[in-house]
């Protein structure tokens, strides 16, 4: 599970312009979408962590990222949500999207450690019956699937 800098596919664009982790992939952030996306691979399947606001603007950032993910058969991604400060309908469309994706191909999109606001978000939508919440990493990968 070691994770190492690497190199950025967009590097030739400048380099202030991506977010850089010691995480395996980084993808570049926008004025307009304010959103970091970092993830690495774990034994049991790959984590993905977003920071920042998820909305129209950045939405389509994660639902490109998630797509790539979901294209690998029976893919397992837990998507950390610790550092998520807003998530609009955009962006809980992107994510309903994408489990729905997970699905189809035999795999799954589990979330784990929202913040009370936008766990509260996903309660009164009601799509917490939908998107299952952990609330670790180590959780998601271990228990079995919610209803």
């Amino acid at each position: 599970m070691g994770s190492i800098v690497t190199a950025h596919p967009f590097a030739t664009d400048p380099p202030e312009r991506f977010a850089w982790s010691m995480l395996s992939h980084a993808v570049p952030l926008s004025d307009a979408a304010q959103l970091l996306i970092t993830g690495y691979d774990h034994e049991a399947g790959t984590v993905v962590a977003v920071a920042g606001e998820l909305d129209v603007a950045s939405g389509p950032l994660l639902a490109e990222h998630l797509a790539k993910l979901a294209s690998r058969l029976r893919a397992r991604v837990v998507l950390d949500l610790a550092h998520l400060d807003f998530c609009d309908c955009a962006g809980l469309t992107v994510l309903l999207r994408a489990h729905h994706r997970f699905v189809e191909d035999g795999g799954w999109l589990r979330l784990t450690a929202p913040r009370p606001t936008i766990h509260k978000t996903l309660r009164l939508t009601k799509l917490i019956r939908v998107l299952a919440c952990y609330p670790t990493i180590a959780s998601a990968f271990r228990d079995p699937p919610v209803a």
